[in-house]
């Protein structure tokens, strides 16, 4: 998540990780200040459900709904993808993820 977003990245750093919010909400600006806002602050109704929620929802996870982030992906980046081809498991991992944290 922490990644850049654009181009061929899913990344959420310039929306809703730096140093300051700037679409959106606000992640933090650290790997630390992203898991601290999942996992204890206002982002843990986005995790909770884990595979069934909201933000496994908006990253693509949640079979049969079309993913919406990183908003305008289709033109400007790339949606969350697993793609043994290029050494992909991002889905996969945000599942595994989801399912550590067991909200």
């Amino acid at each position: 998540m922490t990644q850049p977003e654009g181009g061929d990245s899913p990344g959420c750093r310039g929306c809703h990780i730096g140093p300051a919010p700037s679409f959106g909400r606000w992640f933090g600006d650290t790997r630390e200040d992203v898991l601290n806002y999942f996992i204890n602050g206002d982002g843990m109704i986005l995790v909770a459900g884990g595979r069934q929620g909201t933000l496994a929802e908006a990253l693509g996870l949640v079979a049969g709904t079309n993913p919406f982030m990183p908003r305008d992906a289709p033109l400007d980046g790339r949606f969350w993808v697993d793609d043994a081809s290029l050494g992909l498991t991002e889905l996969t991992d945000l599942g595994n993820w989801l399912d550590s944290i067991g909200f």
